[in-house]
């Protein structure tokens, strides 16, 4: 190929990459697993993660059914965060903030793990809402666009 060539090839290949654009990333705050089950006065352990590009804190809220569970406990991820805060004061409601030990982080990230009971003889099912109002995720400076991905929890027989 000759010069020309090359120098047209590369004005293409810009030219697409601007004609396109740069991809957006996708921020996400999620349960893992998003559906989990227990047997009545049994527990099961829950992962509330992140999934976000430079982003340093967050704080969220989420609401469940508390006829069917309760979370009974927090555990937080203080090798990444270090500042990780949980309230449980509100019946059905739980409330967690978290800032980055250092800096802006990027990639997948555990906040912290959760403890869910079930508290019902009878088979039940509850969805894990995040309070999209109250729930925010924040770079150093301001808050960033997130998908807030809600749960269930399950009392099985």
């Amino acid at each position: 190929m000759n010069r020309i060539g090359i120098i047209s090839a590369l004005l293409m290949l810009m030219l697409a990459f601007v004609m396109t654009g740069t991809a957006a990333a996708t921020n996400e705050v999620y349960f893992n697993p998003q559906s989990s089950s227990a047997e009545y006065g049994d527990t099961v352990d829950v992962q509330l993660r992140v999934a976000a590009t430079a982003f340093r804190s967050g704080e969220m809220e989420f609401t469940y059914n508390p006829s069917c569970c309760d979370v009974i406990g927090f555990v937080g991820n203080t090798g990444d965060f270090a500042s990780v805060g949980w309230d449980s004061s509100t019946v059905g409601r739980e409330r967690m903030t978290f800032y980055a030990a250092s800096g802006d982080l990027t990639g997948d990230y555990l906040i912290g793990t959760l403890t869910i009971r079930c508290e019902n003889q009878d088979v039940c099912t509850t969805d894990l809402v995040f309070d999209e109002g109250v729930s925010k995720l924040f770079d150093s400076s301001s808050e960033l666009s997130a998908i807030w991905e809600d749960g269930t929890f399950s009392c099985t027989a």
